[in-house]
């Protein structure tokens, strides 16, 4: 579950670095944006695209699934969005972050349960 007002940005998924062009492969809960989206990055740039599924307050079930030709977004089981483009190509951490695009702005996320593996 997350909330945002007023230019809040939540990421949450895998990480290399958010400052350059780096691998990732995070969901994207953005206060600027009506859906839910996803950033990837490669070597080359780090891209965003936002789905179908109208961002909520509601808890969900959000699974990332990286492949070699594609990143994967379901929400509760339902495919939202599938990326094709800056599909990350090197190690990547887990990664939970909240960043602040305004002076008076507050958020907050929870997690219940957060798993990364390689298969």
């Amino acid at each position: 579950m997350a909330t945002a007002s007023g230019g809040r940005r939540l990421l949450i998924g895998l990480n290399g670095s958010l400052n350059t062009a780096k691998p990732s492969s995070l969901i994207s809960w953005d206060s600027t944006q009506s859906n839910y989206g996803i950033w990837t990055g490669d070597a080359s740039a780090v891209t965003q695209i936002y789905g179908t599924t109208v961002l909520d307050n509601v808890f969900h079930t959000h699974k990332l699934t990286n492949s070699s030709s594609n990143v994967i977004f379901q929400i509760d089981g339902v495919t939202n969005i599938t990326k094709t483009t800056n599909i990350p190509d090197s190690k990547m951490e887990p990664y939970a972050g909240s960043y602040n695009q305004g002076s008076a702005n507050t958020s907050e996320v929870r997690i219940r349960y957060m798993e990364a593996y390689n298969t």
